[in-house]
């Protein structure tokens, strides 16, 4: 869990997700706890109440960068600066980074259903630009 410093509910600058050649990925998001029992990294705390999974708003979120990192692929795309987020959801800036390179999060604003969290990270989806630092190889999907 990577730890908030500042919040907001736009863009603050374009900011990078690693995806496929045809998605940005928003919707990825690995629970913990974990879908398979090997993984043991995980973006946020899932609870049940009711019967429903619940995301916890304090436990993490979706990645972010404000930098692309060819050491972790080539396949980035980005979210426009000024880019209105869906009701529900915020971005925070965290704790670390040097040089300039930062982490942000997409987090709820407040505990939520697992699913509508994963909707409206697809909401988000479709303003997601390609910013390939390679064009895409034809076996890449």
């Amino acid at each position: 869990m990577h730890t908030p410093i500042q919040f907001f509910m736009v863009v603050p600058e374009d900011l990078f997700r690693l995806g496929r050649k045809t998605t940005a990925k928003l919707d990825y998001i690995r629970p913990t706890p974990p879908r398979d029992e090997k993984e043991d990294t995980w973006d946020v705390k899932v609870y049940n109440k009711d019967g429903v999974s619940f995301v916890d708003s304090k436990s993490g979120g979706l990645s972010l960068f404000n930098y692309r990192n060819p050491k972790f692929g080539n396949l980035w795309w980005k979210i426009p600066a000024s880019t209105k987020l869906p009701s529900g959801l915020h971005i925070s800036l965290d704790k670390g980074g040097k040089e300039g390179k930062f982490h942000f999060t997409i987090r709820p604003l407040q505990d939520m259903p697992y699913y509508l969290y994963i909707e409206k990270l697809k909401q988000l989806e479709s303003a997601a630009i390609p910013s390939f630092l390679s064009p895409p190889k034809s076996e890449v999907s």
